[in-house]
């Protein structure tokens, strides 16, 4: 199909086919022919390095092929000649079928195993990781993993001059100052009082011009109040107009919050009800793109001989039924090469369809490859206890109530208040009417011993979050299949 054949028509491109574009200030698309006589559509982040998004379409195949970042996955569906895409997998529910389930990503969602794949809960639904290349044909959707990405293997000795916290600044400034340029407004930062955050907001506050909103979610309890203080030191001594909703005020799996009103993958954001909030109160002040701190972690993170042991994976839940444990004898199949973003961030990027909803392009400068070769490169003190964060926010003015908090935040207690008041509720409803059950990945006679421990006042175990999560997602993307009682 030549590119003449296309024309723009009122927000998406179009021909014999159609391509809607999502249109933000952060992006820009382009249509252009290519050498075979084909076109390729291609959408990218305005900023250097940025993401991106190919779709070439040739007579009888199409190619994507996902940028290198995964802010935006994009998952893929065929029907016939159709091929159906979309970043929000709950466009694809057509393609969703509780008799089409993959077991070994059942497993790995149910026992907190996770892996970056392109599997999805439906083995109709494809994920194009990052950078896969998906081709359609007549034949179907055939998927092509990259080699392995190159990464520093050992951590290297400082030259006697070196600064490293000044290279740290330098290379988060030169990934941040872009974003700014590109949209002298609407630009904000999601402040949690942490590490993390904190110095991608330090960034933020010496390469722009105006005054900069910042959003939190506040925990709860006596961590949440040590919280509440390192968020009003960074906003005061930053000038940030700051913002922020309570967690107690919109749990996980509330009536009212969004996770119970709209399609939506099982694989998806734990705290997303607060977020929401946190994320309509963003646009509600102009804000369009926002700056995140997600990827300090695997930035900084020690190599496996550069730690004690790992802490233990959860221990199976006892209300997991045998298909479950069968599909844990699969966890390794069809897993994703090394990448050249962490992948904790890219699967991190399961919120993301909650940003692009809300009118938010989400940025996380510590996730860009450039900066996890910077933490792979730094010798074990700085990367340990997150030295080379601490140090950086101590030259800038910062007291230790910041750069050494006695207690970090945790969503812990948040999340046992959550399954407290609304998990009886849930588990009930499943002991009546249940896909996981009738497929076999739950035992109900598991559930109702969590029944009796709620009964009983006992906290309830937090792996149950997650047998939720996917049961209300399955529901949700298959209700045509169903009638029958709510959750």
């Amino acid at each position: 199909m030549r590119a003449c054949d296309w024309i723009w028509r009122g927000g998406y491109w179009c021909g014999e086919s159609f391509i809607e574009p999502l249109i933000h200030p952060m992006l820009a698309h382009s249509l252009t022919p290519t050498a075979d006589g084909g076109v390729r559509f291609t959408i990218s982040e305005r900023r250097p390095n940025g993401d991106t998004l190919s779709v070439e379409i040739r007579r009888g195949r199409v190619h994507v092929v996902a940028g290198p970042l995964g802010i935006a996955p994009v998952y893929v569906a065929c029907k016939g000649d159709e091929l159906h895409g979309s970043w929000d997998v709950a466009d694809l529910s057509e393609f969703a079928s509780s008799e089409r389930m993959v077991d070994r990503v059942v497993a790995r969602l149910l026992s907190r195993r996770h892996r970056y794949s392109t599997d999805t809960l439906f083995s109709e639904i494809h994920r194009i990781t990052e950078p896969t290349v998906a081709t359609f044909t007549e034949a179907g959707i055939n998927l092509r993993y990259p080699p392995d990405a190159l990464h520093v293997l050992k951590a290297r000795h400082l030259a006697s001059d070196a600064d490293p916290v000044s290279e740290f600044r330098h290379r988060l400034n030169k990934i941040v100052q872009p974003i700014f340029d590109a949209n002298a407004q609407g630009v904000g930062v999601e402040l949690s009082g942490g590490l993390d955050s904190a110095n991608v907001a330090l960034s933020m506050a010496s390469c722009g011009e105006s005054q900069i909103c910042s959003f939190g979610v506040l925990i709860d309890g006596v961590d949440g109040k040590a919280q509440v203080l390192r968020r009003m030191n960074l906003a005061d001594k930053l000038e940030f107009r700051d913002y922020a909703v309570p967690v107690r005020d919109h749990l996980p799996f509330d009536l009212d919050g969004s996770r119970l009103h709209v399609a939506h993958d099982g694989d998806g954001e734990v705290y997303w009800e607060a977020f929401d909030a946190m994320r309509r109160k963003a646009v509600s002040h102009g804000v369009h793109t926002i700056l995140t701190g997600f990827g300090g972690d695997e930035m900084l993170a020690l190599r496996l001989a550069e730690r004690d042991a790992p802490p233990p994976l959860p221990a199976l839940p006892g209300w997991l039924g045998p298909r479950v444990r069968r599909g844990l004898n699969e966890l390794e199949t069809n897993v994703a090469p090394s990448s050249a973003v962490a992948v904790p961030t890219l699967m991190a990027a399961a919120r993301h369809p909650n940003y692009l909803r809300a009118g938010l392009w989400p940025v996380a400068p510590l996730a860009q490859p450039d900066m996890l070769q910077l933490g792979e490169s730094l010798p074990v003190p700085l990367r340990n206890n997150k030295d080379l964060f601490r140090q950086r926010l101590a030259r800038a003015g910062f007291g230790p109530a910041v750069t050494h908090p006695e207690r970090p935040e945790s969503f812990g207690p948040s999340m046992a208040l959550a399954l407290a008041r609304h998990a009886p509720r849930l588990v009930a409803g499943m002991l009546k009417e249940s896909i996981l059950v009738d497929l076999g990945y739950v035992n109900p006679y598991g559930l109702a011993e969590v029944l009796d421990l709620a009964d009983r006042g006992q906290p309830l175990p937090p792996l149950l979050y997650d047998t939720l999560a996917v049961e209300l997602g399955l529901r949700s993307m298959t209700v045509s299949e169903r009638t029958g009682t709510k959750l």
